[in-house]
């Protein structure tokens, strides 16, 4: 194999592991602050209490409002949770993959990049 063909498959493949990392440190922060921020932020595509409230809504339309928004997120909490729980495993098996075929100072490297030492040079 040429110089230049490896060259530029290390660059696709460091730039895949940095994207990947940079995936996995997401999830992991996101996991460890925010155990929930997931499925609030999916509630939020839909009118929140504080919208509803600038609508000035008549008493009657607040109580179906609330009907409404109390029905639906419990089944908004579980898909969520699924969506979470699916994502989780794609990164996990990409996570795995790329572990398999980086060479032990790649991991190293990714290991520093993950705890958010990024280290310069080769």
């Amino acid at each position: 194999m040429s110089t230049r063909l490896r060259s530029r498959i290390m660059g696709i493949v460091l730039l895949a592991v940095t994207f990947i990392a940079g995936l996995i440190a997401g999830i992991a922060l996101d996991k460890r602050y925010e155990p929930h921020l997931r499925s609030r932020q999916a509630v939020l595509a839909f009118p929140t209490a504080s919208v509803l409230d600038q609508l000035l809504l008549t008493p009657a339309q607040q109580v179906r409002a609330d009907s409404i928004t109390n029905q639906r997120e419990p089944r908004s909490e579980a898909v969520m949770q699924q969506t979470t729980a699916h994502l989780d495993a794609i990164s996990d098996s990409i996570d795995n993959e790329l572990l398999s075929i980086l060479t032990p100072s790649q991991r190293a490297r990714l290991d520093s990049l993950r705890s958010g030492r990024i280290l310069t040079g080769h």
